[in-house]
């Protein structure tokens, strides 16, 4: 791990990218299994480390938002401003629905699928009463 920055309220901390993530911006990631390194996400349970905030091929610097107000790419239809939020198989976010997923945040600006919107970051386990 590299800098820390800290910008209108987000935080991001500088990893290595583990694939090629060069078409992932502002798509959830995890800790590879490589020390340092970041991956996609690949579901709702996995464990859910920050935002990705550039365009990195594998092997460069990856800047990953991991507290504050980031920009995501939604992966379901818009859902009301406050939503929990979780990561889909893709790495796109989408609404909690279930217990156990990860709550990456809460939804701050509302998107379609395949838009742009906006989360305040958080990092907690789903509970029931969340679904």
């Amino acid at each position: 791990m590299a800098d820390t920055a800290i910008s209108k309220g987000l935080v991001v901390i500088s990893f290595k990218a583990g694939a090629d993530l060069s078409s992932s911006q502002f798509l959830g990631v995890k800790m590879d299994t490589t020390e340092g390194q970041v991956i996609l996400m690949t579901g709702a349970t996995d464990n859910f480390i920050g935002v990705l905030q550039n365009k990195p091929e594998s092997g460069q610097e990856a800047a990953v938002a991991i507290a504050g107000v980031s920009k995501i790419e939604m992966g379901e239809s818009s859902r009301p401003r406050g939503a929990l939020m979780t990561c889909t198989a893709s790495a796109t976010f989408e609404q909690v629905d279930a217990a156990g997923e990860m709550c990456t945040g809460h939804l701050v600006a509302t998107a379609s699928s395949g838009e742009v919107g906006s989360m305040l970051i958080t990092h907690y386990t789903a509970h029931a009463s969340d679904a």
